[in-house]
């Protein structure tokens, strides 16, 4: 039973990750925080809630092309509102602003990170929990 419940789980993530990939062509991403090294960008009509779970994408869009090369970096959030964490299922570098340019080679993580003040996914956690709080 637990195979099939895995399964039917990692075919629902799939079809939620399609739909959130689909939307990214059609951006238009708002500022919700700055600092001295990047602008912190979300897409609103990314917000995607699948059971527990909110979904969200992020653009990072740094002042200064990074030792790495990259410009920018879009980030699919996974956040838990009420434990206030955070998965990135999917960064993605990009060689120039927002989000433009050559892309580098997609990242995610399967480990949750806690969200605090200081941490990568602070902002954009907040600013989803706050939105579907309203």
């Amino acid at each position: 039973m637990q195979k099939h419940s895995a399964k039917l789980r990692n075919v629902i993530t799939g079809l939620v990750l399609s739909v959130l990939l689909i939307s990214q062509a059609q951006a238009e991403w708002s500022l919700i925080d700055e600092n001295n090294i990047f602008k912190i960008f979300v897409e609103k009509g990314s917000l995607n809630k699948q059971n527990e779970y909110f979904y969200i994408w992020a653009l990072y869009d740094f002042n200064q092309r990074q030792t790495e090369g990259y410009h920018s970096a879009k980030v699919l959030y996974q956040i838990d509102c009420t434990a206030l964490k955070y998965k990135l299922l999917s960064a993605n570098t990009f060689g120039d602003p927002m989000g433009q340019g050559v892309s580098g080679s997609p990242k995610a993580s399967d480990r949750w990170e806690q969200s605090t003040r200081g941490s990568i996914g602070y902002e954009v956690t907040e600013y989803a929990c706050d939105l579907v709080s309203q």
